[in-house]
């Protein structure tokens, strides 16, 4: 064993017999209460969200897609992306084209969700099949390079649904690899 002597007791120790104790805050009472374990928790606050009387989300632009009442509205399409917009805009509507092209991931994502929905739904059965890929291509070559992993995610399902309408349809192979080539 060491020679070196351990530290004095404090006063409350020697008084225990020798025996080490615990400190505590001063006034014995932790900081944080008297008996925290004992608390209730704070009482649920509801939702601060504007609920307007005139919202119908059946009638958005985006009706179907989750969580809908809780999104921005886009910003309007700059200067920039307005050529590259005009396709997307005549095939998928100015809204989606908008949350599209939008700095705000959920609406990027939102539409997505929507194309597909639609896609799914029929809607697009009167579009000539070779519009309707040149459309879907110019949306998965904007969204699939996309910094936010769920705009990149949601691509997965609209490509899918690409290549199955292709082969369905009897797109040309060189119609098709010229279009997707930049992917």
């Amino acid at each position: 064993r060491d020679s070196a002597a351990s530290p004095p007791l404090p006063a409350a120790a020697a008084a225990a017999g020798g025996a080490r104790v615990a400190h505590s805050p001063v006034g014995g009472v932790p900081p944080w209460g008297p008996s925290s374990a004992a608390m209730p928790p704070p009482p649920e606050q509801p939702l601060e969200r504007e609920q307007s009387s005139n919202f119908d989300p059946n009638s958005h632009p985006l009706a179907g897609v989750p969580n809908l009442e809780d999104l921005s509205q886009p910003e309007p399409l700059g200067a920039a992306v307005e050529k590259e917009a005009q396709p997307i805009e005549a095939l998928f509507g100015e809204y989606i084209a908008r949350c599209l092209f939008s700095k705000t991931w959920n609406l990027r994502d939102a539409a997505l969700q929507k194309i597909m929905l639609n896609l799914n739904a029929g809607a697009y059965d009167g579009t000539s099949p070779g519009q309707l890929f040149e459309g879907l291509a110019l949306v998965l070559k904007r969204a699939i390079p996309d910094k936010n992993v769920q705009v990149f995610l949601s691509c997965g399902p609209l490509l899918q649904a690409l290549m199955h309408r292709c082969s369905a349809r009897g797109l040309r192979r060189p119609e098709v690899h010229q279009s997707l080539e930049p992917m």
